[in-house]
């Protein structure tokens, strides 16, 4: 019976599949045969070579995009034309007196039927239209997609993904209307593009490789490589250091205040919110060697001090920042340093190897063995009972017991990661090597994807729900990405 029924829901599947095939080539066979009037005695007309035939969900209608920049809507059932749209179409004026058309290069269906895509070669503009009307809703030129030769609807039609000719993948909201330029790119055309059923994940294609992404989006306006970020204790706002602090709604997507300091500094290496969300902290590194206070309900700049519970170092300057429960601040003067969940221990990279600091007295009460040259990065678990560390030649990620000093995990990434984050649950650790983002399960330690961007990673940032991670670069840009 199972058999038997699989063979059935094949045999369907397969018949829908042969059905849009011969439909696909019986009008390309038309198209061989006919081409439009032409408009004018000097016009250069071309043939309806069909680019695309996608139906409707409910599969009663289908659109084909044709080169001679017309989509044409169809009965499924009767083979009828319904209706043709031009918006596509370039006047003649336009080219000196000459139609040159290259076509709508990709067409799709809203989730609901009710509207159309495309988008055109000659226009290099996407259209949003009525399927029923065929009345123009939006009309739109991308200058990062500029022609786009893929397109697909998010289930919930609030995204339309556009794939371009020369890799890019941008994400257009089609309520605000507001364009996110997908990092993760192709070095070919996107050819295909295809959402999961719970719209969580998109799948691109092109001929170097199938690559499967979680959407982002991109904070608008933020231009600025983004030396660090953290998150309010309630994950709704989102601090961007540089020079200058910005300070983001990342629910709405604005920006709702920029902290300027008195000196324009390279870098704020470290920023941490008050566990009460009333300040913020920022580390100015070896440039300023201090950190600053700020008072988030005034935005005022309430001090800048090298002091603070921890290992304060005028020369060295503040390289990190951080709170105590009782909103007590945290200095460490060491550029690779991290403190234990409760605030009793302070983890430090001493060249290869890691040393742990009582906070309350200073003392030093463990050495781990660390890494065969300099370390590069150290995180404390959530649960304080791990610590994982990068090291620079050895390409290797260290798992250590955080109470008797021993390694419990070596991950060889083949990598140089100088950045790590553990999930706030601690089921995930993020490493970072120059401009991807390697996620491993903490359970089993297998790598579960790799974000690949197209400019170097500055700093990544967990949201305290653990729902989305942030990710901030050299091209100014921070993006945000669910987790998976």
């Amino acid at each position: 019976m199972v058999r038997g029924g699989r063979e059935r829901r094949y045999n369907f599947a397969m018949s829908r599949q042969l059905f849009f095939a011969t439909l696909f080539l019986s009008l390309l066979l038309a198209a061989c045969t006919s081409v439009e009037p032409t408009p004018t005695p000097t016009a250069v007309t071309a043939a309806l070579r069909v680019t695309a035939v996608p139906p409707t969900p409910d599969n009663l209608r289908f659109a084909s995009a044709h080169a001679d920049s017309m989509v044409r809507i169809w009965d499924a059932r009767t083979g009828d034309l319904l209706l043709t749209y031009a918006g596509h179409h370039i006047p003649d004026a336009y080219y000196g007196g000459a139609t040159i058309c290259h076509g709508v290069l990709s067409v799709a269906w809203s989730p609901d039927g009710q509207s159309i895509a495309s988008a055109g070669s000659d226009d290099q503009k996407v259209r949003i239209w009525s399927a029923d009307s065929g009345e123009e809703l939006t009309d739109l030129l991308i200058d990062s997609i500029r022609a786009a030769h893929s397109m697909a609807w998010s289930p919930d039609g609030t995204q339309l993904a556009l794939g371009s000719g020369g890799g890019v993948i941008a994400l257009l909201n089609t309520t605000t209307l507001s364009v996110n330029r997908f990092s993760d790119r192709h070095t070919h055309s996107v050819h295909s593009l295809a959402w999961l059923s719970d719209g969580g994940q998109l799948i691109s294609a092109s001929i170097d490789t199938v690559k499967t992404g979680i959407p982002d989006h991109v904070l608008p306006g933020h231009t600025k490589p983004a030396w660090s970020l953290a998150w309010a204790p309630d994950s709704q706002f989102l601090a961007v250091g540089n020079m200058d602090i910005n300070i983001w709604d990342v629910g709405t997507e604005a920006l709702l205040d920029t902290f300027v300091s008195e000196k324009n500094y390279y870098q704020l290496d470290s920023l941490s919110w008050s566990p009460d969300g009333s300040k913020l902290a920022a580390a100015e590194g070896a440039y300023g060697g201090k950190s600053q206070i700020w008072d988030m309900l005034t935005s005022q700049l309430i001090e800048r001090t090298e002091d603070g519970w921890g290992f304060a170092d005028a020369e060295n300057g503040v390289f990190e920042v951080g709170w105590t429960s009782n909103n007590r601040l945290l200095v460490s003067p060491w550029y690779r340093s991290d403190w234990s969940p409760d605030n009793s221990l302070i983890a430090a990279g001493q060249s290869q190897q890691i040393h742990i600091f009582d906070m309350s007295t200073g003392d030093l009460r463990l050495v781990l063995p660390g890494h065969e040259a300099i370390t590069l990065a150290i995180e404390w678990s959530p649960d304080g009972a791990r610590i994982a560390s990068s090291g620079s030649h050895d390409q290797t990620i260290r798992v250590w017991d955080a109470v008797t000093g021993m390694e419990q995990t070596e991950i060889a990434g083949g990598a140089t990661y100088d950045k790590l984050s553990w999930s706030p649950d601690g089921t995930l650790l993020l490493g970072v090597n120059w401009n991807q983002v390697s996620i491993w399960d903490t359970a089993n330690w297998q790598e579960l994807r790799r974000i690949e961007l197209g400019s170097n990673i500055l700093s990544i940032a967990f949201s305290p729900d653990g729902r989305i991670l942030a990710i901030g670069s050299t091209d100014g840009t921070v993006r945000l990405w669910g987790t998976p």
